[in-house]
């Protein structure tokens, strides 16, 4: 076994050595809200539900949100003790009074905070659509191999440049399909050349879509107590009315409709055009012995994946069929023949992908 496999197996036994179960971190859902009036987590409340009755040695009340009548209503996520046992309900909030909690009060009763819905708040934008159209700039490296060009007119296997795609045409061809206008510099032994064509994508897994989201701010355990200020609404928001009903003041319900993209998106993509080329010896058709054998164009395809919000990687091939015009060491008078480079490579590209 190498000296490097040996330090590689080492470093991953000292690394799992160092992990005890006391690094792992869970989420304590019978103890996730503490009760309400700065009472440090982990205290006992009762849930008053109404006409005497009470859900007691509750551990954790928290707002959460239900489906019912085909509408979402707020609701109550609430832990309690039994034995040894955590065992779990949801409730309508509406069939809730009061969080009883912390023995008794100055004048002798139990402590009570009230328990009402938060105040509903939605953002006034319009309807929402997953952006379709996308503008992407990407560096790219080549691995065209060795020059086997009999002139020797090639470059040494790698070549690299900039390419710019447009594809304004949203969903034109479905929610999936992108098709772009692609433009790109490239250099190849310090030639210019300029590809332009077409690109499409198609994202075979994953995707985006608009949900309805909800979210309580400043968060799902807050119960505010008699005498606290209301707190002002969020800017760009605006309240539904209560109709009469009392809330609470100090929390916020928001739902509203937000993009859901997923994490694992990976595509395809063909592409093609034409090359045009910069200023440099031997670019062009003519003068030439042999025009007919003038013609640049490209073709190629792989996969890629989003690996930010903003950013994609993709590996691939391409083809492409190149010109030089060199002068003819054999025929009389200054005469020039058409040199024809074509070139199967390797495609690495990793750039910005900016949505619209």
């Amino acid at each position: 076994m190498s000296t490097f496999f040996r330090c590689l197996i080492a470093t991953c036994i000292i690394l799992v050595s160092k992990t005890s179960p006391a690094q792992i971190t869970l989420i304590d859902t019978c103890h996730e809200c503490p009760p309400p009036g700065r009472i440090a987590k982990g205290g006992l409340m009762d849930l008053i539900i109404g006409n005497g009755r009470s859900l007691q040695n509750c551990t954790s009340i928290k707002r959460t949100v239900i489906r019912k009548y085909d509408r979402d209503i707020q609701a109550l996520d609430v832990h309690y003790q039994r034995g040894d046992s955590c065992l779990e309900t949801v409730l309508e909030l509406g069939n809730a009074s009061a969080i009883g909690y912390g023995g008794l009060g100055i004048s002798g009763n139990p402590i009570e905070t009230p328990v009402r819905p938060a105040r509903e708040i939605f953002r006034s934008r319009g309807p929402l659509y997953p952006a379709s159209s996308f503008i992407s700039i990407t560096p790219f490296i080549r691995y065209g191999g060795k020059d086997t060009t009999r002139r020797e007119i090639g470059f040494a296997s790698i070549y690299y440049g900039l390419e710019l795609l447009v594809a304004p045409f949203g969903s034109l061809l479905g929610e999936r399909v992108g098709l772009a206008a692609a433009a790109a510099l490239l250099d190849e032994d310090g030639r210019l050349r300029i590809p332009i064509g077409g690109y499409l994508r198609w994202t075979f897994m994953g995707g985006e879509h608009v949900e309805q989201t909800h979210r309580f701010i400043p968060g799902p355990c807050r119960f505010s107590s008699p005498g606290e200020h209301p707190d002002t609404i969020p800017s760009g928001y605006t309240e539904v009315p209560s109709e009469g009903r009392p809330v609470d003041s100090t929390v916020f319900y928001i739902h509203e409709q937000e993009i859901s993209r997923s994490s694992f998106r990976p595509y395809v993509y063909l592409e093609g055009g034409w090359i045009l080329n910069g200023t440099f010896s031997g670019a062009g058709k003519n003068p030439s012995e042999n025009p007919d054998e003038y013609g640049q164009y490209y073709a190629g395809g792989g996969v890629g994946l989003p690996i930010l919000s903003w950013m994609t990687a993709s590996l691939g091939y391409r083809y492409l069929r190149l010109n030089l015009r060199t002068p003819c060491a054999v025929c009389p008078g200054d005469v020039f023949v058409q040199n024809t480079n074509t070139i199967h490579s390797a495609v690495l590209k990793v750039g910005a992908n900016l949505p619209f």
